[in-house]
Formats: structure tokens, C-alpha cells, sequence
């Protein structure tokens, strides 16, 4: 490698990571596959270019980006935690767990890597060890409304639900439009037969429409408005049968 050609490959990352601070994924690829054609090891270019694949939900091309990295540097903690995402993504859960396992190993205090490590147990459904791990981020970051969304959930499907109903208020005491916690404190609320209360996190719901990506808002709105149904079906039944 000559010092023009590792000079040059450099050159071309510092531009993929100006379009990708832009959110312009495919053209970062692009500077950093450029960059690696210059210097094939470095890490960097590997590195960022799998997180454009990431962001791109191209998550087979991260995950070979990924372990290309990891060949060069096996202690680069941020790829070791891009492959367990790319795996997350690809449903590929007990992988992903262990190579959060081996990030958290190289840098333990992490909150990214933990977070990470609590998601994928609670799709693998490990709710006890998803909840010991979600507890060290929202020990760290007590504002991490995303982490205690999580943690509800976990609580949740263990059946603990005023643990649960504790979270989502956690979540949304920080970010009182997160639609994830709002759905899930309404669910919550009907099974406690607190129905005004449940209506009002759907009406929220359905009040956020015009202000987020219809991609993303469309599942929300459509179980809002069936909870919606049945909760007023249910308070029609419960008069009825108080009336009878």
C-alpha cells in the first residue's frame, strides 16, 4: 500500500461519511466500496458501509460488511454490535446474542449494546434476562424512553403487569408521542378495566396522525381503532347489564 493509495482511501471515507451524516446511504456506499479498492483492511470504510446497509434494511450485505471488519479487527466492538443487529434483523437471535456478548466483553459499559442485547432476548422471549439487561441501560441512561417501552413488554409477558403499566409511564413521562408505549399503556389499561383512561392513549394515537411517516403510523392506527371498538363495546354490555 502506498501512502497516495491509503491517503486516497481515507479521502474517500471522510466523503461516504459526509453523505451518510446526510442520510444519503447509497452514495456513501458507493465513496466507501471506492476507498476499499484503494486499501482493502481498513475497517472504517468495512465499519460504514455495513451501517449504510443497515439503514438500507439490506441487513445480508451489512452482515457480510460486518465480519469483513471483524477479520481485520476482531476487537472492533461497533462491528461485533453491527453483526448482532444485522442478525436481530435477520431473526437469527441466539447469534446476535452472542455477539453482543462479545461486545459487552470488550466494552461493558456500552448502553448501545446492552439495549441491543435486551432486544434481541426479548424476541428470543428470554423476558427475565431481557429485563436484568434493559435495567442496566435505564440505570445509565434513565432517559432512554425506548429502553423502558422494552422493558414493559418484558414485564408484560411475564404477567407482571403494574410493573409493566410503571414502564410505559417511565416511556412516556419522557416522549409523551412515542406511539409504542401509548398503544401498549392502552392495552394495558383495558386489562385493569380502566377504559377512559385507555381511550385517551388511543385518541392520542389517532390525534398524531398528520405529524408521523404514514409507514409507521398505519399499524398504530389500526389497532387503535379497533381497542377503540372494543372497549365501547364493552362499557355498552357492562351498562346493559347493570340496567338489566
Amino acid at each position: 500500500m502506498t501512502k497516495e493509495g491509503e491517503e486516497m482511501a481515507n479521502y474517500l471515507t471522510h466523503v461516504g461519511n459526509m453523505f451518510y451524516q446526510l442520510q444519503e446511504y447509497k452514495k456513501a456506499i458507493k465513496f466507501y466500496e471506492q476507498a476499499i479498492e484503494f486499501m482493502p483492511e481498513l475497517t472504517t470504510a468495512w465499519f460504514n458501509k455495513g451501517s449504510a446497509f443497515l439503514y438500507l434494511k439490506k441487513h445480508e450485505e451489512a452482515l457480510i460488511c460486518f465480519e469483513k471488519a471483524l477479520n481485520i479487527d476482531p476487537n472492533h466492538t461497533l462491528a461485533w454490535n453491527g453483526k448482532g443487529s444485522a442478525l436481530l434483523e435477520l431473526k437469527r437471535y441466539e447469534e446476535a446474542i452472542q455477539c453482543f456478548d462479545i461486545a459487552i466483553s470488550i466494552t461493558p459499559d456500552l448502553t448501545l449494546i446492552l439495549y441491543n442485547k435486551g432486544s434481541a432476548l426479548l424476541a428470543k422471549e428470554k423476558y427475565e434476562e431481557a429485563i436484568q439487561c434493559l435495567d442496566l441501560v435505564t440505570n445509565k441512561e434513565p432517559s432512554n424512553w425506548v429502553a423502558w417501552n422494552n422493558k414493559g413488554v418484558a414485564y408484560y409477558n411475564l404477567k407482571k403487569y403494574p410493573e409493566a403499566l410503571e414502564c410505559f409511564d417511565k416511556s412516556l413521562d419522557i416522549n409523551p408521542d412515542f406511539l409504542k408505549a401509548l398503544s401498549n399503556k392502552g392495552y394495558i389499561l383495558t386489562y385493569f378495566k380502566r377504559y377512559e383512561e385507555a381511550l385517551g392513549c388511543f385518541d392520542k394515537i389517532l390525534e398524531l396522525a398528520p405529524h408521523v411517516e404514514p409507514s409507521y403510523y398505519e399499524p398504530f392506527e389500526k389497532s387503535a381503532l379497533v381497542c377503540k371498538k372494543n372497549i365501547i363495546r364493552e362499557i355498552q354490555t357492562m351498562i346493559s347489564q347493570s340496567l338489566e
